[in-house]
């Protein structure tokens, strides 16, 4: 639940909508990542692992955290609705 934490959160716990096609570079001291404009939802926490099954891109695979490594990943309108969905969001 913290960085230098112990405890590991395995759940969704953001969730928006790509604003513009820009993408910005930050300047945070010495670390510039790359960023995007984002419309973050409304939204409560939603662990993971009963959607591991469901969802396309963790779908019957062992090493699933891989697809998280970038922070930022495209996915299906359908896969969006599962975690929308878990994550009790109106849209």
């Amino acid at each position: 639940e913290r960085i230098d934490g112990d405890a590991p959160l395995q759940a969704f716990t953001a969730i928006g909508l790509i604003t513009d096609n820009e993408i910005w570079q930050a300047t945070e001291g010495d670390f510039k990542p790359f960023r995007r404009r984002v419309r973050y939802l409304n939204s409560q926490n939603a662990p993971i692992r009963p959607l591991l099954n469901k969802l396309s891109f963790t779908a019957g695979k062992s090493n699933w955290g891989y697809a998280f490594r970038y922070g930022l990943i495209e996915i299906t309108e359908e896969d969006f609705k599962l975690i929308a969905q878990a994550m009790d969001v109106k849209i």
